[in-house]
């Protein structure tokens, strides 16, 4: 896999769906969803999309960490050679 997309999220269940829906034209690539443990809907939104794209999966953090500890939690995941982080607002 050459790319692989980090998209942390906290509380943007607004914004999620469009993100998603950019993203999920992404389809030579490995999407990562990072819950950063919210309390909306963002994350069941985004368990929807992973069951509708193969090339997506969610990675549910233990504790809220934030912004930066999200994106290191996906880039430690990441399978591709080279990763991009898009922001899910």
């Amino acid at each position: 896999m050459l790319l692989s997309v980090v998209i942390p999220f906290y509380h943007v269940e607004k914004y999620i769906g469009a993100c998603l829906a950019l993203a999920g034209r992404l389809e030579a690539c490995e999407l990562l969803l990072v819950d950063d443990c919210g309390t909306d809907a963002s994350a069941q939104i985004a368990a929807d999309f992973c069951k509708a794209h193969d090339h997506a999966r969610v990675i549910r953090r233990e504790r809220n960490g934030g912004l930066s500890a999200a994106r290191n939690t996906g880039l430690a995941q990441a399978a591709g050679e080279y990763v991009y982080f898009l922001d899910s607002d």
